[in-house]
């Protein structure tokens, strides 16, 4: 296949939707997908949300450090996060220092 992101000849590889990372994993079930979105309740996902027709390991391998930065930083970093009141309720959360490029890029991804 032809990777959407690099434009090379490769095999194709299970492309995440959301990174393995964001998963919260339950050793006695499937992975869960989570969401704040009222009416949406948590899904049930065994291997994940994913994509074989999009990239190749190459292609793959373009994400990963923006994954991984953004994991360390929402995930592992969030106990040190400042939360954000506003009429007593916690409305976002502050990040004392972050890469703002390499975050938007994850996003963007």
């Amino acid at each position: 296949m032809i990777c959407k992101l690099t434009g090379k000849e490769g095999v194709p590889v299970e492309a995440h939707i959301i990174p393995k990372s964001f998963y919260l994993l339950d050793p006695s079930g499937p992975l869960q997908l989570l969401t704040n979105t009222p009416g949406h309740y948590p899904k049930k996902c065994w291997k994940g949300t994913y994509d074989t027709t999009i990239v190749t390991a190459d292609g793959e391998a373009v994400f990963n450090p923006l994954d991984n930065y953004a994991a360390r930083l929402l995930l592992s970093e969030f106990p040190k996060t400042t939360p954000i009141l506003r009429d007593g309720k916690v409305v976002a959360y502050q990040y004392e220092a972050y890469d703002y490029a390499k975050l938007k890029l994850f996003f963007l991804s």
